[in-house]
Formats: structure tokens, sequence, C-alpha cells
């Protein structure tokens, strides 16, 4: 573990932080990476008497060409990366005809343009290493197009079998490639991706801490599994989403939005 980097995008909240967290327990170097310069060093001052190095670098990944830039900071800073975390991302709920362009298009690039982008880069210097490790967050919102929520589940398919495919490609270069697929998490995700709407569909109902999420993800990692749905009760449902009708999908979803 000793002198081995660990690059997380999107480590200042949720699944992320507890990522930074639980690695820095482990005494892992880290990278973080957000465009929350603040929050990033606060979380930096916090862990910093645990991992032997912490380096906070500034950067919106939700912009063209921001993985290439990324990149290139890393190697100025001489760098090595042993572990991959692409954890940056976020939902948009509503209408999608109605939907904020800019923000659309953001998430796009956040949650799949960037992703794919920071495996390739990265990617090949591990396989010039013939060592390492990546973890991709997807969603169990993956498992089934989900109106309201259309382009944001087709940006977590596409980092499901993108992840799925290049597993293949680069195990035989000592390279692990993971998709973590969580359910609903104790996070700000709702809040971010529902734009002053309530989502009533899971009040009064558990859901799975942040801390538990990253703690599947990083085993299931280190275990060199393709895939991993957190979760026995996500499992479950992420085998009978694909099977219940998109008309009671849009059903449930409208019933349970307040404006």
């Amino acid at each position: 573990m000793k002198n081995m980097n660990v690059l997380i995008t999107g480590a200042t909240s949720g699944i992320g932080e507890e990522f930074a967290k639980l690695l820095s327990q482990k005494g892992y170097n880290l990278i973080l990476a957000s465009r929350n310069l603040e929050k990033m060093k606060f979380l930096a001052n916090e862990l910093s008497s645990s991992s032997q190095r912490i380096e906070c670098i500034e950067i919106d990944l939700s912009i063209e060409n921001s993985a290439q830039k990324l990149y290139n900071i890393i190697q100025e800073k001489g760098l090595k990366i042993d572990i991959l975390i692409n954890n940056s991302g976020y939902g948009l709920f509503g209408t999608f005809a109605n939907q904020d362009i800019n923000k659309l298009e953001k998430m796009i690039i956040l949650n799949s343009a960037t992703v794919t982008s920071l495996c390739r880069f990265f990617s090949q210097d591990m396989i010039k290493n013939r060592n390492g490790y990546i973890l991709n967050i997807a969603s169990t919102a993956a498992f089934q197009p989900i109106p309201y929520f259309a382009a944001y589940s087709a940006s977590k398919s596409y980092i499901v079998n993108f992840s799925k495919a290049i597993h293949y490609e680069l195990k035989k270069f000592g390279v692990s490639v993971t998709c973590l697929c969580p359910g609903p998490t104790e996070t700000n995700f709702f809040e971010t991706a529902m734009a002053g709407k309530r989502f009533e569909l899971f009040v009064g109902k558990p859901m799975m801490k942040a801390n538990i999420v990253a703690r599947i993800g990083i085993n299931a990692m280190f275990r060199k599994r393709k895939i991993v749905v957190s979760g026995l009760s996500n499992k479950i449902f992420t085998k009978i989403l694909p099977l219940i009708p998109l008309s009671i999908v849009e059903f449930v979803l409208k019933r349970y939005v307040k404006n």
C-alpha cells in the first residue's frame, strides 16, 4: 500500500467522501479531484493524519476535455495512479423535453464522457505497469430505461456496459475494472436531481448509508469483480426492474414526486 496512489473524482461528499476516508485508513495516498476546492481541503485536513500524501486538484469534470486536463496535471506532478475511482456524477429528474440543456449536456459529459476518457488515459499507464484497479460508479437505474430520469438512467447504463467490456479487455494486462451500482443511498443525490421537487417514494424507508456502499465497492474492486450491486434488496430489485412495464414505472414516479 505504501506509495500507492488513488485518484478519486467527486470525493467531497456522499459515497466519494467515504471512499476517501476508507482508503485513507488503509494508508493509500489520495489525489482528490473536484470543482469544490474548499471542501476538498477540509476533507484533506481531516484525513491528513492517516494518509501519507493528499493532493487536491480543483477541476470541473463536466466540461468537455476536462479529463485530458486532469490527466495532464497529474502527469506534471509526476504521480502514478494505481487506483482510479470514477465517482463524480449527478442526476436530473423531469420531463426530458423541458430539462435545462446546459445541465443536461454537462451531466452526460460528467457521467459518461469524462469516465470514458479517464479510463482511456490511465489504463494505458496501468497496462505499462501490468497492474491497476478501476472502479466506475453506475446505479441501479442502469438496468432499465426510466421515464423522467431518461438521460441519467441511459448514462449509467452506458457505464455498466462500458465497464463490463473493458473489464475483459484489460484483465490480461493485470488491470481490473469493477462497476459499482448503488441503489438509493443517504447522499444529496435526490436533492440535486429533483431541482426543488420532493421525491417521497423513499420517505420513511431505510436507505443504505454511504460508508457501507463505499466499503462494498472497495471490497469488490480488490476482489477484481466485474460488477457489484450494493445490498440484497437492490440486487433483487435489479433482477425485477427489467420485467416491470415502463407505464408502471412512470405512474410510480409521477405519484411520488411533489412540487
